[in-house]
């Protein structure tokens, strides 16, 4: 499982629960249960502290399980998870000029390739800089996130910093089409790119999950992989954020740089994203 992260919570991007949290106050019954399928993420930090628990976990998988359940009895089919992870795919991404020039704004390291982690830190900068106002941030902002070719332009302004953090995940994953966990120079400049289809892998994670083997998902197993999931994604952060120091004190070293080894703070799982 791929990690990375991004301001300012937990965001899962998976069928199973796709966890975001933000400190703006107690969210609503609607906010908590946003179509995961049709937008790619819900929020479920449901007392807005900034931090998600156990029974907010639990909870998430609760609502999550019901979403996906399409035909409502009371289990998850391979094809309704499938269909779900995989709703995306072939979406073809509005263009945007990317070239060799804004790359390196992003390539913080300057090693000629984009990480994960670059690449969600100057969403998170940009979008930050747009809301400020700032108009060359908006040109910046919108080479990295994905918004599907039919979109209008009014989604860019609207769009709320989990939505910023799905889709430039989504985007990331559409660039790196040699699934390197990095995107290349070459990759970079593909103006058009389209979501990667993910059915193989997201029967595998089904079948993974389906532990009793009956072909269906039941809230039990829906549950243990989402939390599996989620504590995963959680601790390969803390792994990679120790191996994003060390990497930023040698190129500090080296250059005489000043690559920031701050780890953000929404983490998500690229190989379980939709």
């Amino acid at each position: 499982m791929r990690t990375t992260a991004l301001a300012t919570g937990i965001l899962a991007l998976t069928a199973t629960p796709l966890f975001a949290q933000e400190n703006e106050g107690s969210l609503g019954a609607d906010q908590m249960q946003a179509d995961l399928c049709e937008m790619g993420y819900a929020r479920y930090d449901s007392n807005g502290d900034g931090q998600l628990s156990p029974s907010e976990l639990s909870e998430g998988s609760t609502v999550a399980f019901g979403q996906l359940d399409a035909d409502s009895n009371n289990a998850i089919s391979r094809s309704e998870y499938v269909d779900c992870v995989n709703k995306m795919a072939g979406t073809q991404s509005a263009g945007a000029d990317r070239n060799a020039d804004n790359m390196g704004t992003i390539d913080a390291n300057g090693d000629g390739a984009l990480s994960q982690q670059e690449f969600m830190q100057a969403t998170s900068a940009s979008y930050e800089a747009m809301k400020q106002g700032d108009a060359e941030a908006n040109g910046d902002f919108r080479r990295l996130v994905f918004v599907p070719v039919s979109a209008g332009p009014e989604v860019y302004d609207s769009m709320t910093m989990e939505d910023a953090a799905a889709r430039s995940a989504i985007l990331f994953m559409a660039l790196d089409t040699d699934q390197s966990d990095s995107v290349s120079a070459s990759e970079w400049e593909e103006s058009t790119p389209e979501a990667r289809n993910r059915s193989e892998a997201a029967g595998a994670e089904f079948d993974a999950a389906d532990t009793d083997g009956s072909g269906d998902l039941s809230a039990a197993e829906y549950e243990r992989m989402s939390l599996e999931n989620a504590k995963s994604a959680m601790e390969d952060v803390q792994r990679d954020a120790g191996d994003n120091e060390q990497s930023a004190s040698n190129q500090n070293s080296q250059e005489g740089g000043n690559v920031s080894p701050d780890v953000p703070v929404v983490y998500y799982t690229y190989d379980s994203m939709m």
